[in-house]
């Protein structure tokens, strides 16, 4: 019976650390993804972009984060790029979230 108890509380704690540790990581890169955001507030915003067109400046993104790894730029440049293909990404699921593109409706529903 001891055994089992110290099994149950040592996974307690591992998840407890694991989920810890997700909340610390994705605050931490919210606000990476932020800074790169805050620095076009010129712009007009996404939200009337047509989601191809997301799409592809996601793709440029990729490119551009592909490119950093395989010319072993800095962590900085390297965490920029992962910050800049995450916000297009959430671009896009932002306009999906708000309704400003028609989802096609599928057979198995």
């Amino acid at each position: 019976m001891r055994k089992e108890q110290i099994k149950k509380y040592t996974e307690i704690a591992r998840q407890t650390y694991q989920k810890e540790m997700i909340e610390r990581t994705v605050n931490w890169f919210a606000e990476q993804m932020k800074s790169a955001l805050n620095k076009h507030l010129d712009r007009p915003g996404w939200k009337k972009e047509g989601v191809f067109w997301l799409l592809g400046r996601l793709n440029e993104e990729i490119a551009e984060l592909f490119k950093a790894i395989e010319f072993k730029e800095t962590k900085v440049k390297v965490i920029k790029e992962c910050a800049d293909v995450a916000n297009f990404a959430m671009m896009i699921a932002d306009v999906y979230e708000s309704g400003h593109v028609e989802e096609k409706e599928r057979d198995d529903e």
